[in-house]
């Protein structure tokens, strides 16, 4: 499937479109959800620049996760 992930903090550069393995799911009470569309917020972009707030959160330097 393929996956918008960044690793760093920045400007929209730093995203890029990648195909990545489909979740498994081992639960039965689970299921995986397909989506079509998605809108990003004024939050997300604050989030991906790295503002101070999101990176008290999220790593001051580098982040602890990708999304």
């Amino acid at each position: 499937m393929k996956a918008a992930i960044y690793s760093s903090y920045g400007s929209p550069e730093v995203m890029e479109i990648r195909y990545v393995e489909k979740p498994f799911i081992k639960d039965q009470d689970r299921g995986l959800i397909k989506v079509v569309s998605a809108s990003v917020n004024k939050y997300d972009t604050l989030y991906r620049k790295g503002y101070l707030p999101t990176r008290m959160e999220n790593g001051l330097i580098k982040q602890k996760r990708k999304f």
